[in-house]
């Protein structure tokens, strides 16, 4: 069964396994961790837990249906390099200097819904965060939208709604690429 999870904004569908069981590792965007499991006959399960420790971690996210991915790019390096994370380059948060990004959500269910999740050190400087999408036979010619979320120091920073046109079906396989915030030195929240 398609299961629809949010958490502070960010949202991303899985599949439940046949005996109707779901596990997924969420990363806390706030401290306090508040996540609700929607199903298709409208009951909602929700659970709290307060997740300490935050204020070491810095958070970018992005959650949609549109295909739409990060590309988040550290200390000026370019795509393929080391500093470049994404969902298919995703480091590893103990061994990349404490960075990585994490994908949540089942591609195989009915209108799937993705989050990636970038993760740094709170001391993490000269961040460089794009969001890609491919124009495909679904998307061109439409807006996809997305939903971005930053997290400093276990509080929600920004939390935004990304519009993006696609381009017209003769650009199918192409990428559109938007600037999205970044940052320039350590972030705390007062």
């Amino acid at each position: 069964e398609r299961v629809i999870c949010s958490h502070a904004g960010l949202s991303f569908a899985m599949l439940t396994d046949a005996a109707g069981r779901a596990e997924v590792a969420i990363p806390a965007m706030m401290r306090e961790g508040r996540v609700e499991a929607a199903f298709a006959d409208a009951s909602v399960l929700g659970a709290e837990r307060i997740v300490p420790h935050l204020d070491t971690l810095r958070r970018f996210a992005i959650s949609g249906g549109g295909g739409v991915h990060l590309n988040v790019y550290e200390n000026g390096a370019a795509f393929g390099e080391a500093g470049h994370y994404s969902a298919t380059k995703p480091g590893d948060f103990a061994v990349e200097h404490g960075a990585s990004v994490v994908t949540l959500g089942d591609p195989e269910a009915d209108h799937p819904i993705i989050a990636e999740v970038y993760t740094a050190s709170a001391g993490a400087t000269s961040v460089g965060i794009e969001a890609e999408a491919e124009v495909t036979a679904e998307s061109c010619g439409r807006a996809v939208k997305a939903h971005v979320i930053s997290m400093a120091s276990g509080q929600i920073v920004m939390r935004e709604t990304l519009s993006q046109s696609m381009p017209a079906c003769d650009a199918i396989g192409d990428l559109v690429i938007a600037p999205l915030p970044g940052w320039d030195g350590p972030m705390t929240v007062a």
